[in-house]
């Protein structure tokens, strides 16, 4: 398994961790219910074919270093507009529509634990802000 599947594995592992620092009113039920969710979730991603993980590691690389260039040389729209390409272009993916099957059943879990934050109106940042 590669590097980069390993870490997100561990990610996974660790998010209980991180959301019952930021959410410290969790009942010990939730906790449990949120980690036996990413455990299955974990389970689910170790099934998608490595080369396909990898191979969406390697359009991410691109991307961002892509994204990189065209907000350093100034072109933020052609940025903002690539950026949302690769958006619509990566959920036809077949990884990606993996991932987001395996994502499902935690997805489901968090709105029932009333986790999710009210990000109400705000507009989301430009993808150059993040450069």
């Amino acid at each position: 398994m590669n590097k980069n599947i390993l870490r997100h594995l561990a990610l996974l592992a660790l998010m209980p961790i991180a959301v019952h620092a930021q959410y410290p009113n969790m009942t010990e039920e939730q906790m449990q219910k949120m980690m036996e969710q990413a455990q299955k979730m974990q389970a689910c991603v170790s099934q998608i074919d490595p080369a396909v993980m990898e191979k969406m590691a390697k359009q991410g690389e691109a991307l961002q270093a892509e994204i990189s260039a065209l907000c350093k040389s100034g072109d933020r729209d052609g940025a903002q507009e690539r950026a949302m390409a690769y958006g619509k272009e990566i959920m036809n993916d077949e990884g990606m529509q993996a991932m987001k099957k395996c994502g499902e059943e935690m997805v489901q879990t968090m709105p029932q634990m009333n986790l999710a934050k009210d990000y109400g109106d705000k507009k989301q940042g430009h993808v150059c802000d993040n450069y």
